[in-house]
C-alpha cells in the first residue's frame, strides 16, 4: 500500500528555524522522496536560508541524501 503524504508549505514571510527545518526534512520530505524516487536517485539543492545552509542541516542532508548539493557549491 502507497503512503501519501500531505504537501508541507510554508508561507514566504515566516522564518524557519533550523530545528522546524530538519523536522520538515525527516517527517515530510525524505518520506515522499524516498517512496516517490528514492533518496539514491535524487539531487537536492537550496537556496540561500540560513536554515538550509546551517551545520546541522548540512549534515544531516550529506547523511542521507547522497546527492545533495553543498552550501559552499551553490551557484
Amino acid at each position: 500500500r502507497r503512503q501519501h503524504h500531505a504537501p508541507h508549505f510554508v508561507e514566504a514571510v515566516l522564518k524557519i528555524k533550523t530545528v522546524e527545518y530538519v523536522h520538515i526534512l525527516e517527517e515530510a520530505l525524505f518520506p515522499c522522496m524516498d517512496e516517490k524516487f528514492g533518496l539514491d536517485n535524487v539531487v537536492l539543492i537550496q537556496d540561500s536560508a540560513p536554515c538550509h545552509g546551517s551545520k546541522t542541516t548540512q549534515t544531516l542532508l550529506a547523511r542521507k541524501v547522497p546527492n545533495f548539493v553543498k552550501a559552499q557549491n551553490w551557484p
